[in-house]
């Protein structure tokens, strides 16, 4: 029985025998590296992964911490139960995988490191990128849990303290982040509105670039809200509110086109994106045109 089976759940019977040999070192291998051996991360209450500088920073709200330079593994996505590698992942950027992609070609006899994706498990998405991290030759494996789970492999893990030039990054600022709040979301869905104005004006509706207009601020929200600058604060709240809000909107369109309940949807939707205009004062006013 390996570390996955006792940790983690019944591993899934559709792994190959080539990669549960991978796994069957992978396993105690992460066991050791998250229980002691090296830096202990789990001191530092908070992350942050930078894609920039292709890092991520562990700290204790003081600066003090650890930063690691990362590669990324996959994304795990529980909803749907979907695993997808971060080298099938047309959002990833190329020096932050390099390290997979030369694994997927070092190992083509391995068939779950050759596919894109795959039905998956928590338990076997752990298998998957402690394994992958493994081979790629990383310290350890960690994952940012959220709607859709990121695991990134960490390499030249190293404690820095608050006088550290690497510590130098943003901290909160509730009065920052209110500002950027305000000077997004307004224009934003004031485009939105003239993105939906011009698909209604078709015949037959084309709605899928608003929908995706909509997706995409919700996540530029998201990004506010889990954002250092702005975690914790009033700004969030909002932020995360209105995430929410523009998520539910998009189901109101999300329907077939002649249906009676689209037309109401995309009245619905008018009317949420210009209260929204109307609340961060982007809605034009009297005597402005519409």
């Amino acid at each position: 029985m390996g570390y996955f089976d006792e940790k983690m759940g019944q591993p899934p019977s559709s792994l190959s025998p080539e990669f549960l040999e991978i796994e069957a070192e992978a396993g105690p291998w992460l066991a050791l590296s998250q229980q002691g051996a090296g830096i202990d991360l789990s001191k530092y209450p908070r992350y942050e992964l930078d894609l920039d500088q292709g890092v991520i920073w562990f700290g204790d709200g003081q600066r003090n911490g650890a930063v690691a330079a990362v590669q990324l593994v996959g994304t795990f996505t529980a909803a749907d139960k979907v695993w997808l590698w971060a080298w099938a992942n047309p959002k990833s950027r190329e020096p932050l995988i390099q390290a997979l992609t030369k694994l997927k070609e070092d190992l083509p006899e391995v068939p779950e490191l050759t596919e894109p994706s795959c039905a998956c498990s928590e338990a076997k998405a752990w298998a998957l990128a402690a394994s992958a991290a493994y081979k790629m030759g990383s310290q350890t494996c960690f994952r940012l849990p959220d709607d859709v789970t990121v695991f990134v492999a960490l390499y030249e893990i190293n404690e820095i303290a608050a006088g550290d030039p690497r510590a130098a990054r943003p901290v909160q600022d509730p009065e920052l982040a209110m500002r950027a709040l305000e000077e997004y979301a307004g224009p934003a869905v004031m485009q939105i509105g003239a993105l939906l104005a011009s698909a209604v004006e078709q015949p037959a509706p084309a709605l899928d670039g608003v929908i995706a207009a909509l997706h995409e601020m919700a996540e530029n929200l998201d990004n506010l809200e889990r954002s250092p600058v702005g975690q914790g604060t009033r700004a969030a709240d909002e932020a995360l509110r209105l995430a929410v809000v523009l998520r539910q909107a998009t189901t109101l369109i999300s329907v077939p086109t002649g249906s009676p309940a689209l037309a109401e949807g995309i009245q619905e939707v008018f009317s949420l994106l210009r209260e929204v205009a109307q609340q961060y004062s982007a809605w034009p006013t009297e005597g402005e045109d519409a």
